[in-house]
């Protein structure tokens, strides 16, 4: 399964992908991996999402030490991790779905795109 990890540099994107202080999120693809079973989790998406948030946060594992030789930043409130064809963003507690349309017209660059807008 593919998964890609987008940061949100949109002004105030620390009050969540969507709020009533930012005129829009800014996505930026800056990895992605394919895993084909998830370590030490069980197959469903809240479990994954929260591996996800673990590992490219205080991780130690293989994605999680490439991730951070390429000098990126954690993930936090407003980050969006697309697990197959399902986004979602980082909440202050949990996550909430993205959809399509949202997630495109978020994303300002894409590395295995280019330059989207």
């Amino acid at each position: 399964m593919l998964i890609k990890i987008y940061l949100n540099d949109g002004e105030d994107h620390f009050f969540g992908f969507r709020n009533k202080f930012a005129n829009s999120p800014e996505l930026t693809m800056v990895y992605s991996f394919e895993v084909s079973e998830w370590p030490g989790v069980r197959p469903d998406i809240q479990a994954a999402l929260a591996w996800v948030f673990m590992e490219f946060n205080i991780g130690e594992g293989k994605f999680a030490n490439e991730y951070r030789a390429k000098r990126l930043r954690s993930l936090s409130v407003g980050d969006v991790v697309t697990i197959g064809e399902t986004a979602w963003a980082c909440e202050s507690v949990g996550w909430s779905a993205v959809s399509s349309t949202d997630l495109n017209n978020a994303i300002i660059w894409d590395d295995e795109k280019e330059s989207v807008r």
